[in-house]
């Protein structure tokens, strides 16, 4: 239930910061519109459900919605990633176990991400476990107050928001 106020805080972020950008959510967030728009745009954000799987993590889906009715879902498996031209320089995929996979010798982890890095994006962020939905979004919207400015690197950027996170848990 969270994901929907993620998007939209994070899209508010790009717009505070006049960055080009466009969000999807609800019957708008489907397969075939997210194939059309992610070659548009630098970063990209995707706040949704997400399976991956060890045996066959080519079969490793991320979820959008149905264009056929409002109770089902579509989804992107790892897979047709390969087919799939992306320039983005940031995927960032907020949805649970994003980067879990199969280990194989030579090759490292085959999962998501890797999937994503061969359509031609340069950078990724996932998750390899399953994650707090509320908490998720919070920890999201703090990662891009801190990088949108532009002085940050994705790695502090994301440092800061985790420390920000367990202060927050805490106290």
């Amino acid at each position: 239930p969270y994901a929907k106020e993620e998007s939209q805080k994070i899209y508010n972020l790009f717009l505070k910061n006049n960055l080009n950008s466009k969000i999807l959510i609800n019957n708008e967030a489907t397969k075939e519109n997210f194939i059309r728009e992610a070659k548009e745009y630098n970063i990209i954000h995707l706040a949704t459900h997400g399976i991956s799987s060890k045996e066959n993590p080519f079969k490793s889906s991320i979820f959008f919605a149905s264009q056929k009715n409002n109770f089902s879902y579509d989804y992107i498996m790892m897979n047709e990633l390969y087919n799939l031209s992306i320039d983005a320089n940031l995927v960032v995929l907020s949805a649970c176990q994003s980067g879990f996979g199969q280990f194989i010798d030579g090759e490292g982890v085959i999962a998501l991400p890797g999937g994503f890095i061969y359509a031609g994006v340069a950078n990724v962020i996932a998750s390899l476990w399953k994650i707090h939905d509320e908490r998720t979004k919070s920890l999201m919207v703090n990662f891009y107050k801190s990088l949108l400015p532009g002085k940050k690197t994705y790695a502090s950027a994301l440092q800061q928001a985790k420390i920000k996170a367990i202060k927050e848990n805490i106290a």
